[in-house]
């Protein structure tokens, strides 16, 4: 039986390769994008329910962020994005009763989790927010067959992540390909809830 996986944050970066390589590898594809849901209305909470439920997913992926720098942004957006809509998602599952199909839930965060970040301290703060939720999910799933993954890329070579402004030369990047490989991995193999750190020297 072909196995359907969503993919939050489907149109860009990240999301559009994890799409593409589960797509090449048989799964059935439900990408979601901006247009579709955002995660900055107030119905998003319900309208995430709603479609984890219509889609009865053996996979959620989600790769749905936002990266703001500076100061003087409200945190509405950050926090609704980059932690909202993986509370949306996690609540969705904790909320159900005698539950039977196995799921796997795939978050992505960031390297910014393990501390603050001068220039970005909204975005390292909701990483950080990111990584208490997973720990916590860990746990209240054990020994159920709710599997959740939390996948930390260093910097990636995203839209996003350069914030419109061009590659620097004289930095890395991870190929939004070789997080989208990671993610697959633990899908394929993994069978228990497991958080990876990717640095450059892993996919190099």
């Amino acid at each position: 039986m072909t196995k359907t996986v969503v993919i939050f944050g489907a149109p860009g970066g990240i999301g559009t390769a994890t799409a593409k390589l589960f797509a090449d590898q048989g799964y059935k594809i439900v990408p979601i994008g901006r247009d579709y849901l955002n995660f900055t209305s107030e119905q998003s909470h319900s309208d995430v329910a709603k479609l984890l439920n219509q889609a009865q997913a053996d996979v959620v992926v989600n790769c749905a962020g936002v990266f703001i720098n500076g100061y003087t942004n409200t945190h509405h957006e950050t926090m609704n994005v980059n932690f909202g809509s993986n509370w949306s998602i996690i609540s969705y599952f904790m909320a159900l009763k005698g539950l039977t199909k196995p799921t796997r839930i795939v978050m992505i965060g960031s390297s910014s989790y393990t501390g603050g970040r001068q220039l970005y301290p909204l975005y390292s703060a909701s990483k950080a927010a990111l990584y208490n939720l997973w720990e916590s999910a860990r746990d209240y799933f054990s020994g159920s067959e709710i599997v959740i993954d939390l996948v930390n890329p260093v910097r990636t070579k995203t839209k996003m992540a350069t914030a419109g402004k061009a590659i620097d030369p004289k930095l890395d990047y991870l190929k939004p390909e070789q997080v989208a490989g990671e993610i697959f991995k633990l899908v394929e193999m993994g069978l228990t809830s497991t958080c990876v750190d990717m640095t450059f020297k892993d996919v190099i």
